[in-house]
């Protein structure tokens, strides 16, 4: 380091090679999430959703890992731009199935009750990875929370590749977050 006038400076060449470090754990970041479920999403409006949309999650099971797993989801959301709230003038409703090799062979699960017992929804232990194959459909209902309607409606279909349920849940978030309240017939992500 150089010093002058009393205060330590950094080399430019520091900083320049710090900024390009973080770019590129950003980037792999992003990169890893967007792998973690391959696949299409559908999305359709029924009807206009409320205006300044806060979005709440509706939680059935309230068990240690759903309730986590609903809070990843809700951080998907925000990162996305929309805004999350217990008290939310738009309930999100989530449905799962998740099976081996196709998610219609699978269960339905109300919200992420289906990673509380991974070997009943058939797929391996936590931390030995899920392996190719393993297929999740995520059906997502946006209702009015004051008038019960269903204003907008989603279908997920994916091919998990990542053993981080937080990740995962994230993710998905994600995707629900950048497809509210549009139409879309057939989206890749």
């Amino acid at each position: 380091m150089r010093e002058r006038f009393g205060r330590n400076l950094v080399p430019a060449s520091q900083i320049l090679a710090g900024l390009m470090l973080l770019m590129a754990v950003v980037a792999s970041s992003a990169a890893a999430a967007a792998q973690s479920c391959p696949g299409t999403y559908q999305s359709s409006m029924l009807s206009q959703l409320p205006a300044a949309t806060t979005v709440q999650i509706q939680i059935v099971n309230q068990t240690p890992t759903n309730l986590r797993l609903a809070g990843r989801f809700a951080a998907g959301l925000q990162s996305a731009g929309v805004a999350v709230s217990p008290q939310g003038n738009v309930t999100l409703n989530l449905v799962f199935t998740v099976g081996s090799t196709s998610a219609a062979s699978g269960r339905p699960y109300q919200d992420f009750g289906w990673a509380d017992n991974l070997a009943e929804a058939g797929l391996a232990e936590s931390g030995s990875g899920f392996g190719p194959g393993t297929t999740l459909n995520m059906t997502v209902q946006a209702t009015d929370s004051a008038t019960a309607q269903i204003d907008w409606i989603s279908s997920v279909n994916c091919t998990i590749q990542t053993d981080d349920l937080g990740a995962l849940a994230e993710y998905l978030g994600s995707v629900v977050g950048r497809s509210l309240g549009q139409s879309t017939d057939h989206g890749t992500i």
